[in-house]
């Protein structure tokens, strides 16, 4: 049937604005799918440009021990990450190792794990028989045993942050067998000291000298006035001497001051010099390593030992004749203060587990 004029003309409309409709939608469903691969191709660039590393989980501040725990995994951009960032666990915790007899630390490359000594590398390998490991010295297999020593920040870090080996350091904290936990009552402590604060206990004399008696130690806890440190056989008689000394002079105190950024800040040398009767004493010792012993001679210098005779026995001698009865008033007044803490914890343990003793 024929068809008006108008009528073709509506037809060849309709048909032209379904084909311009149809041209328009393919360049749309053009665009979006090269927008898609573009996409695509972007986000596997960049999953490629991506490492995985360890960033920190928690805020830590400088000079606290950073533990395993305290980490975890995530995926950031390689352009972004420090070339050192830890990127595994074996990474960090070989970085804590240390060789047990020379105090050596481990390092690793691409060839396996080795010690420098003399400034040459000396390679560290697994026995496969007896899964031990061992290092060749003039031509001698030596076993070589590890110590564990913990890793502390170097400065303060916020959660989130990418965890480099620039950033930690070595613990002073080497658990060897003379290592105890000792307990003190009789330091007067800062107001604002808290546990893993790290601390100088030093002694001033009533004349007003002021000696470090034992440098850069970790507040393992504290309550009220008592405080817990690690010390070493030959650091507990340092500090038993100094407590003598400070008891028998009025005038005198044992304090603790702190460290501003113990993860950076090294061990000072101490400048108390124990008597020459406790020097002997740390001498014939056998509980106490030969290094240490070693390293104490070397710093009883002869200006300690003049301190010694001129400044600390001097004082000693002007109280010499009530230096017995100030001894006992202050270890019965230090006794008397562990009872009544030891009481106070007893009693508290009893309300945690509801067992009175």
């Amino acid at each position: 049937m024929a068809t008006n004029p108008m009528q073709r003309k509506a037809r060849n409309s309709f048909l032209l604005g379904m084909l311009v409709m149809l041209i328009i939608s393919a360049l749309i469903i053009g665009i979006l799918v090269k927008f898609l691969v573009d996409a695509r191709k972007e986000q596997q660039e960049q999953e490629q440009q991506q490492v995985a590393v360890y960033v920190l989980n928690t805020n830590v501040s400088s000079g606290q021990i950073i533990t395993q725990d305290m980490l975890r995994m995530q995926e950031v951009f390689l352009s972004t990450v420090p070339a050192n960032a830890v990127t595994s666990l074996s990474t960090f915790m070989e970085y804590s190792l240390l060789e047990k007899k020379t105090g050596n630390t481990i390092n690793r490359d691409t060839t396996g794990l080795y010690v420098i000594e003399n400034g040459t590398k000396v390679r560290i390998e697994k026995d496969q028989t007896d899964g031990n490991y061992y290092k060749t010295v003039n031509n001698q297999k030596e076993l070589v045993e590890f110590l564990d020593v913990p890793l502390v920040a170097k400065v303060n870090m916020q959660a989130n942050s990418v965890l480099t080996l620039d950033l930690v350091a070595k613990s002073d904290e080497i658990s060897n067998d003379d290592l105890r936990l000792q307990e003190y009552n009789m330091l007067e402590l800062p107001v604002k000291i808290n546990v893993d604060d790290y601390i100088d206990v030093r002694l001033t004399l009533p004349t007003g000298q002021d000696y470090i008696v034992i440098s850069k130690k970790r507040v393992i806890d504290i309550m009220e006035d008592t405080i817990w440190l690690k010390l070493s056989e030959e650091e507990i008689l340092t500090m038993s001497n100094a407590m003598v000394e400070a008891y028998q002079m009025t005038g005198s105190k044992l304090y603790v001051n702190l460290f501003v950024e113990p993860g950076v800040q090294g061990t000072a040398t101490p400048t108390y010099a124990v008597s020459p009767a406790v020097l002997k004493l740390i001498e014939n010792n056998p509980n106490i390593r030969n290094e240490a012993k070693q390293a104490l001679f070397e710093n009883y210098t002869q200006a300690q030992v003049d301190q010694r005779t001129n400044d600390i026995n001097s004082a000693l001698n002007q109280y010499a004749e009530q230096a017995q009865t100030n001894i006992e008033e202050k270890v019965k007044e230090e006794s008397e203060k562990r009872k009544a803490l030891r009481e106070k914890y007893l009693e508290e343990l009893a309300g945690a587990t509801g067992i009175t003793q």
